[in-house]
């Protein structure tokens, strides 16, 4: 039987910044072994409940659900009477968000399983997702941003490797810093470089095998990443590193919005044309 929070999970869930008013408004309770996360459809009707292991315990399963449930959209009744919706990774990144003053969603079965009919629901929303600062955030980023390319992507500054929304108003961050991450949010997929037909290499040409080549370089022979695969823009002033590297060895920039291959690269950091660059980047 569902009671109260008990103190000591009060004391942990406004640890992670959550107020009493939304944890009441979420109908956030206890069942006397787990935290019950009850999920909702759009129209406000209840579907199952979804089940935080003991922050106490670290062993078993972090979450249970109901038997017979699936994957379901949490706070998709919050939706409609929103402007913007931020697609978040997991149900308590989404009540902070609340917290703040934002509406978060999430798929309730993790990152890999959001479905592409919800984006039904957000039509004629500004649409951002934002997911956690690892290799799996970022892949869960590019799933999503496939299938609604208009989404922005929101990266999360001074939280670390592993860090995700919870860390980053923990510290101590803002619902305005937040924004201000919102305004320099742009669309996460690069659009692939239509083929150009093959040209003839004479002395001087730049085609065939030395612009495969070049184009094959590494970016990280060029610049330095971290392990998220950013690094420093070197086409603006900034603090925190803001250009990304893609698959397909593809760049993008998302504080200035620069964008291309090593050779765009090459040509934009030392002004040169492309066949000097491509000359270059086959010579590292």
């Amino acid at each position: 039987m569902e009671t109260f929070l008990p103190e000591r999970i009060l004391t942990y869930l406004h640890g992670r910044g959550l107020t009493d008013a939304v944890l009441k408004r979420n109908k956030i309770t206890w069942d006397g072994e787990r935290i019950v996360i009850p999920v909702f459809d759009k129209d406000g009707i209840w579907l199952f409940n979804k089940y935080r292991r003991d922050p106490a315990i670290d062993t078993g399963p972090k979450y249970l659900y109901d038997k017979g449930s699936v994957s379901a959209l949490y706070g998709a009744e919050k939706i409609a009477g929103a402007t913007q919706v931020i697609i978040c990774e997991g149900e308590f990144d989404s009540l902070i968000l609340e917290a703040q003053g934002f509406v978060g969603v999430t798929s309730t079965g993790g990152a890999g399983t959001f479905k592409l009919e919800w984006f039904d629901l957000m039509a004629g929303k500004e649409v951002y997702v934002c997911f956690d600062n690892d290799k799996a955030g970022l892949q869960g980023m590019e799933r999503v941003t496939k299938m609604h390319p208009e989404a922005k992507a929101i990266f999360l500054l001074g939280v670390g490797d592993h860090g995700d929304i919870t860390d980053y108003f923990v510290a101590g961050n803002t619902k305005k810093d937040f924004e201000s991450l919102m305004k320099i949010s742009v669309p996460l997929i690069v659009e692939q470089e239509q083929p150009k037909p093959a040209r003839r290499a004479g002395n001087n040409g730049v085609g065939g095998d030395r612009l495969k080549t070049a184009k094959e370089v590494p970016l990280n022979v060029i610049l330095k990443f971290n392990k998220q695969k950013f690094a420093k823009c070197p086409f603006h002033n900034e603090k925190t590193a803001s250009l990304h590297w893609f698959g397909a060895n593809r760049w993008k920039c998302f504080g200035c919005g620069e964008q291309g291959d090593s050779i765009d690269l090459v040509m934009k950091m030392m002004n040169m044309p492309m066949k000097d660059a491509i000359e270059h980047l086959i010579h590292l």
